[in-house]
């Protein structure tokens, strides 16, 4: 009592607390569907339903909150379908999907929260606001170039402050997360402003700047007093594109595109694919193909029982809750489900197992099957199979965080480098031929273009194919054309240094794909006390920097407890391919790991070849 006495006598309240007859327990959206589907619910929650019916008719004028911002269920074990939504999801694919330039969007629950509150202030002639802590990704990201174009065209202010920490950019400037290190999405604070006395939108952006930590993000934020009053304001112009940030550079469609789906688009290659997706990597993935073939045998015996199981109950409709969703048997997919619907058993072949590249410069062995695999893309075109001689060209894929590029001579993982585009030098039409029938993937026309534009007849398909090796490494093109390169494929200039460019391709095209043969850098200092066994002195668990005044010394690396690695370069961490040097691409890769759902294993050391990763290091 004495408590509820001092709170009265801190706010100044004359009266016993009064009950909000306002407050609705419910699920948000669900609550502008048809309520003829929830009778249940309105039978034993009569008031509250009553309440939901207001909330429909009312005129609402403000919306605070902070809305979920997942877009799905992370796997399909976790048998945790999100809720559709009829009516909210339909008038988000016909405004902000409808008028993207996105191949696939997403149906994320702030997307939704955002379109639901939208459509609300709409039935309010005098206007109103928004006001959401969300996921921050609808600003830079193409699956939103819909989103923005309404939100201009939907309110007469937008106030954005970005509040940067993404954790999964793997980029000190977006410095630490403002809800901790627990959550690993950008963060953005907007205020969407509906005047009806206004037509033309203003968009005001704030960055809180780069590299900040938690508590001086907090700080910033604490001392803002009026947001319409903020100096600090930068005012976005969308460009054609409707791109707020990061805009593209306009010369750059004028360009010859890599590659794209428009078959009458003039284009360099005839075909490219993304690389191989699996949704189980666990799996389908290991450095050791004796530990593959186990682990895929096991997870199809499993799969086959579930098939038999599910025979002898009749099939049952509701196959989520039917279905064993161990994860230390199996990781489902809708693919894989679809295959059970049909009563298609699986068989493990030793044949389908390949090399693979899995990262930059970190190889895998990959059980390459379509029931396995739930995208295989155009790879079968590109390698038939595993001893396919083959080159292709890997870029990053659109709305990837930074561009990169890489060249490969086997069937590459679609994170390989960002969603990984792949364009072949040779497509192969048919796989099941003895003799493999290869064909030219860059036309005729575009050779004929390149030799007419440089008056040099010598000029072939090889060339023109290093050539763009060359310029996808170009610092002054990548800078100049990132935006471009962040949310498009990469499209070809003609530059003047025709051969310079071509010269340099194959020279990195030869460096990137047998980086296993490169000449070791003879500076290195290499200490270590010889073990009785050779297998044992090689072998890695994980290899780190030392650490000097607290920060990591890259000039030495601690392979294990008998090898220390020193005098390292620190030009080798220069050339960064998505995010990491080669380096740090093969100290992070290879290590032993332990997966926490499957129980998997994976040990990059080999018995009979104990000095690959010593080698692959170039020491």
């Amino acid at each position: 009592m004495k408590l509820i006495e001092k709170q009265k006598n801190k706010f100044n309240l004359q009266k016993d607390y009064e009950e909000f007859k306002g407050a609705i327990f419910t699920d948000t959206f669900q609550a502008l569907e048809d309520l003829e589907k929830y009778q249940i619910a309105m039978c034993f929650f009569k008031e509250n339903e009553d309440q939901k019916k207001r909330l429909r008719k009312e005129e609402i004028r403000v919306f605070v909150g902070n809305p979920p911002y997942n877009a799905g269920q992370k796997s399909e074990n976790d048998n945790n379908q999100n809720l559709s939504y009829s009516k909210l999801d339909d008038k988000i694919r016909e405004t902000y999907f409808k008028d993207s330039t996105a191949q696939k969007n997403k149906l994320d629950s702030y997307v939704r929260a955002i379109k639901w509150a939208s459509e609300k202030i709409k039935q309010n002639k005098q206007g109103g606001v928004i006001s959401f802590v969300s996921n921050a990704s609808f600003l830079d990201g193409r699956a939103y170039d819909g989103l923005r174009k309404h939100l201009s065209q939907d309110f007469t202010g937008l106030y954005i402050f970005n509040l940067r920490g993404n954790i999964r950019k793997f980029n000190k400037k977006e410095g630490q997360n403002i809800f901790g290190d627990h959550c690993m999405l950008p963060i953005a604070i907007s205020f969407l402003v509906k005047n009806p006395n206004k037509t033309k939108c203003e968009i005001k952006y704030y960055d809180i700047g780069e590299s900040l930590s938690k508590k001086e993000k907090l700080f910033k934020l604490k001392n803002f007093k009026n947001i319409l009053k903020l100096k600090q304001y930068k005012e976005i112009k969308p460009n054609k594109y409707n791109d707020w940030l990061n805009q593209r550079d306009e010369a750059f469609t004028g360009f010859i595109p890599l590659g794209s789906r428009n078959k009458n688009q003039e284009k360099v290659f005839h075909l490219h694919s993304l690389g191989v997706a699996t949704n189980r990597d666990e799996w389908a993935y290991n450095f050791n193909s004796k530990e593959l073939e186990k682990n895929m045998k096991n997870t199809i015996d499993f799969y086959n029982l579930e098939l038999k199981r599910y025979k002898k109950s009749d099939c049952p409709q509701n196959m989520n809750d039917f279905l064993n969703n161990d994860s230390s048997k199996i990781s489902w997919s809708v693919d894989l489900k679809k295959d059970l619907i049909k009563l298609k058993e699986s068989e493990f072949k030793k044949d389908f197992i390949r090399i693979s590249l899995y990262r930059p410069f970190t190889k895998k062995y990959l059980y390459f099957q379509k029931s396995w695999n739930s995208r295989q893309s155009q790879t079968k075109k590109i390698y038939p199979k595993n001893e396919t001689k083959n080159l292709s060209i890997c870029t990053s894929g659109r709305s990837s965080n930074e561009f990169s590029c890489l060249m490969t001579d086997m069937t590459p993982s679609l994170d390989l480098v960002g969603k990984t585009q792949c364009f072949p030098r040779y497509v192969f039409e048919s796989e099941s031929s003895l003799f493999e029938e290869k064909k030219d993937n860059i036309s005729e026309k575009i050779v004929r273009k390149f030799q007419n534009y440089y008056k040099d007849n010598s000029i072939n398909t090889d060339k023109i194919f290093f050539y763009i090796y060359g310029l996808l490494h170009s610092k002054q093109y990548v800078e100049k054309y990132k935006n471009n390169l962040r949310k498009d494929l990469a499209q070809i200039p003609m530059y003047k240094d025709f051969n310079e460019f071509y010269k340099i391709g194959k020279k990195l095209s030869d460096l990137h794909v047998n980086y296993e043969k490169a000449p070791k850098y003879k500076g290195l200092i290499i200490k270590g006390q010889k073990f009785f066994k050779e297998s044992n002195f090689y072998k890695v668990d994980k290899m780190k920097h030392p650490k000097v005044n607290e920060k990591e010394d890259k000039t030495q690396i601690i392979y294990n407890e008998f090898i220390k690695v020193s005098n390292i370069p620190l030009r080798a961490y220069e050339y960064q391919i998505n995010g990491k040097s080669a380096i740090k691409w093969i100290m992070s890769r290879y290590q032993v790991k332990t997966s926490k759902k499957s129980g998997i294993k994976s040990d990059p050391n080999n018995p009979k070849n104990p000095k690959y990763i010593v080698k692959s290091l170039r020491i």
